[in-house]
C-alpha cells in the first residue's frame, strides 16, 4: 500500500509518498479504498508533533476520507461491500487504504463527489455544532452572526450553514480575493481585515447593536476584539 508516511516529527512540506503497512481490521470496522481524502492545517500540527494529541510513530496522516467499502469485519450495521462512504479518522486518510469504526462513517449518494463529501465530516459537523448545539450559540432565525475566517474551511461551512438557518451573515477575510469566495458562498456582508478593522464595521452594520452570535476559529486578538462586537 502507498501512502504518506511520518516517521519522525517534521514539516508537512517534507512528506513524502512511500510504501505503507497495510491497517488492520478489526471488529466493527470498515477497509475502504480511498477515492479522497482532506488535508488542514490542523493536519500540519500532527505531523510536527505540535498537536494536543500525538498518534505513535510510525503513522499516516489524514483525519477524512471518502471512498467505497472493500471489507467490513463484524457489526458494521447496514454497511456492505461496494458502498461509497465519507469517515472521520483519528489518523490514516492519507493512503491508499483507510481502516473506520462503523459509528464514524456516513454513506454518501452517488451524486455527491468524493472530494466534495470529505468536507461534510469535520469542517461541516464542527460548524454546526458549535451554532446549533444547545449549550453553544443556538443560532435562530433573524439573528446577526460574525464569521471570522471566513474563506477557511470551518469558516466557509459556517457562513453557509448560518444562512440556512436563516441568520444575516457578517463575513470577515483577509483579502479581495477572499472576500469574493465569501460573498459567492452566501455572506450578506464581508469585512475586509487587511483594509479596516472588523469592530467597527460590525457595529456600523448592526447599527451599534453588534452580532448575536460570533463564530472565531482565528483566535488571539480577533477573540479579544470580538467580545467588544
Amino acid at each position: 500500500m502507498r501512502g504518506v508516511l511520518v516517521t519522525q516529527w517534521t514539516e508537512f512540506e517534507n512528506l513524502v509518498i512511500e510504501d505503507c503497512p497495510r491497517p488492520a481490521l478489526e471488529n466493527g470496522q470498515l477497509r475502504i479504498k480511498t477515492q479522497a481524502a482532506g488535508i488542514s492545517f490542523a493536519t500540519s500540527l500532527v505531523v510536527a508533533g505540535r498537536y494536543q494529541r500525538k498518534p505513535p510513530l510510525p503513522f499516516v496522516p489524514g483525519t477524512e476520507a471518502a471512498g467505497i467499502v472493500t471489507e467490513i469485519a463484524g457489526d458494521v450495521g447496514a454497511f456492505k461491500t461496494g458502498d461509497r462512504v465519507a469517515c472521520i479518522l483519528d489518523w490514516g486518510g492519507l493512503a491508499q487504504e483507510a481502516v473506520a469504526h462503523a459509528v464514524n462513517t456516513y454513506a454518501i449518494p452517488d451524486s455527491l463527489e468524493f472530494h466534495r463529501a470529505i468536507c461534510f465530516t469535520n469542517s461541516y459537523s464542527t460548524s454546526y455544532a458549535a451554532l446549533r448545539w444547545p449549550h453553544l450559540l443556538r443560532l435562530q432565525a433573524g439573528e446577526t452572526l460574525l464569521v471570522h475566517g471566513a474563506a477557511g474551511g470551518v469558516g466557509m461551512a459556517a457562513v453557509e450553514i448560518g444562512k440556512i438557518l436563516g441568520a444575516t451573515v457578517i463575513a470577515t477575510v483577509g483579502s479581495a480575493q477572499k472576500a469574493a469566495f465569501a460573498t459567492a458562498h452566501g455572506a450578506d456582508h464581508v469585512i475586509n481585515t487587511r483594509e479596516a478593522p472588523f469592530r467597527e464595521a460590525v457595529l456600523d452594520l448592526t447599527g451599534g447593536i453588534g452580532a448575536n452570535a460570533i463564530y472565531d476559529p482565528v483566535g488571539g486578538d480577533v477573540f479579544a476584539q470580538s467580545l467588544r462586537c
